[in-house]
């Protein structure tokens, strides 16, 4: 069958000018030859066959065709459509399309405006030091949500924090911020939104005591020469803060400088299948301030299981010191003793 080509041309409309007054059949070969070969065709091929017949035998009454003769099929097609399938195309309808697909920003380009001026980021607030308050915050969040924020920040400050998470964690959330994929815009505005409420607004400015006791529990966690480190860069930007900060670190270690009376306090409270796996791994004479801490009996029951090679810590020794040092915290604020090593723990605040 020999197909007769529709071709739109700038001159008079072809009669009849109205787009009620054609067929159903010439609205549709007209919409046909108004799209790309490729569009039409492949619409072709879902018709049925009389009904591309009809097209055909109707786009042979056409002849020549203005612009004008297409706009209005359009406008009527378009309108049809939306209403068979109930859609609302209103301002406020597409304007909340748009502000989920696009930032504020693409949306202006988009539509050939000016910019909005946005609040200023909030990622650009956090500064080399924020770590301090920014690590505690982190730890309550999961780690996906922990390597979306830390994406974001300056890479500085991320890996300041990431250098203070447990091992584990470090390592996870690494491996989190390489395989990040894109997220959507609305759901980083939430996230900024809420870092916005929860570090900058001024009701949660003066709540540093919380904080500071989070920041106490991390630099708990970690080992000895990790924690004075830290604590010599956070004497540098939280000065006015160390010493609030200093009567919640104690470590371990810190055990050997208590005073005996107040040592004899702890392992009184400490059970013994605690103590002794905490104690592998220590020099001789620190494992002898432990014992001439403990009652006898407990200190035969020691001794008896440290017989032999005990210069290696076991699994369970880490845990076994913390558990410790958090009884020793305890103990210090309900005042049942003086952690007397505190002091010596941390470095000074510089004047």
């Amino acid at each position: 069958m020999e197909t007769q080509h529709i071709v739109l041309t700038a001159g008079e409309p072809y009669r009849p000018s109205k787009a009620r007054d054609r067929s159903k059949a010439e609205k549709v070969a007209i919409l046909l030859a108004s799209l790309e070969n490729s569009v039409a065709v492949n619409l072709l091929k879902k018709l049925e066959p009389d009904d591309v017949k009809q097209i055909v035998e109707a786009s042979g009454k056409l002849g020549s065709l203005n612009v004008g003769d297409v706009d209005p099929l359009i406008a009527e097609f378009s309108s049809e459509f939306a209403e068979a399938l109930g859609i609302s195309a209103g301002s406020s309808k597409m304007a909340t399309l748009m502000e989920t697909a696009f930032s504020s920003g693409e949306v202006a380009k988009i539509m050939g405006r000016e910019p909005i001026q946005e609040p200023d980021s909030v990622w650009v607030k956090f500064k080399s030091g924020s770590e301090a308050t920014l690590v505690p915050y982190l730890l309550d969040e999961s780690e996906q949500m922990v390597a979306v924020i830390l994406s974001r920040t300056p890479p500085e400050l991320a890996a300041k924090c990431i250098a203070m998470f447990p091992r584990s964690m470090s390592t996870n959330v690494i491996s989190r911020m390489i395989n990040l994929g894109e997220i959507a815009p609305f759901a980083l505005k939430l996230v900024e939104e809420t870092l916005r409420e929860d570090f900058f607004s001024v009701k949660t400015s003066e709540d540093k005591g919380a904080k500071i006791a989070k920041l106490a529990a991390v630099v708990n966690r970690l080992d000895r020469q990790r924690s004075l480190d830290l604590l010599q860069d956070l004497a540098i930007t939280l000065h006015e803060e160390m010493k609030s900060l200093r009567k919640l670190i104690f470590m371990f270690e810190d055990i050997e400088s208590m005073a005996q009376p107040d040592r004899m306090k702890l392992f009184d409270r400490v059970p013994v299948e605690v103590a002794i796996p905490a104690l592998f791994g220590t020099e001789a004479s620190f494992r002898e301030a432990i014992l001439t801490s403990m009652g006898a009996r407990a200190r035969r029951m020691v001794e008896s299981e440290m017989q032999g090679d005990t210069s290696k810590p076991k699994s369970e020794t880490p845990g076994a010191r913390r558990k410790i040092a958090d009884t020793a915290l305890l103990m210090a604020r309900n005042g049942e003793l003086e952690l007397s090593a505190t002091a010596a723990a941390a470095p000074a605040a510089p004047p």
